[in-house]
């Protein structure tokens, strides 16, 4: 799947305050279930969130990216990225959200897109059950991407 950025967010990249400035704190839902057109789409309807990863799994402390290298930007190598799961099912997709951002429909919201599940660059597990935990540690994202 191609990497998907929100229109909003590709109007703060290619403006002034670059990707890692648009998103200084966010956090990581995966879903089960059709994956949205865009980044702007709903994820909120025919979905189901596994889960959201946040700073040490507490669900209230953002992500942030490290150092920009080689045209991307990486995981933060100082933070631990976890979670527990809320839901089981196969992962399908994932989005980068910044706080209060509820996935619905928005031309506004700044956002990422992308893959999971057996075939995805995240969470490459098949099947997700509920309680378990969850972590990511390695994510990089690089350009180009696609917009919408």
């Amino acid at each position: 799947m191609t990497i998907l950025f929100s229109t909003a967010l590709a109007a703060q990249v290619l403006g002034t305050s670059g990707l890692k400035g648009a998103l200084p704190s966010f956090f990581i839902d995966y879903f089960a279930g059709p994956v949205p057109t865009s980044a702007d789409a709903d994820a909120t309807t025919g979905t189901i969130l596994l889960g959201t990863i946040s700073v040490g799994g507490d669900g209230l402390t953002g992500l942030s990216f490290g150092d920009a290298t080689g045209g991307g930007v990486s995981k933060d190598p100082s933070q631990v990225w976890s979670g527990t799961n809320i839901a089981s099912g196969t992962p399908s997709f994932y989005r980068l959200r910044v706080q209060g951002d509820t996935n619905q429909a928005s031309t506004t919201a700044l956002r990422v897109q992308g893959s999971a599940g057996p075939t995805g660059d995240l969470l490459t597990t098949q099947t997700i059950a509920v309680g378990d935990p969850q972590s990511i540690d390695v994510f990089n994202l690089s350009l180009p991407v696609a917009v919408g």
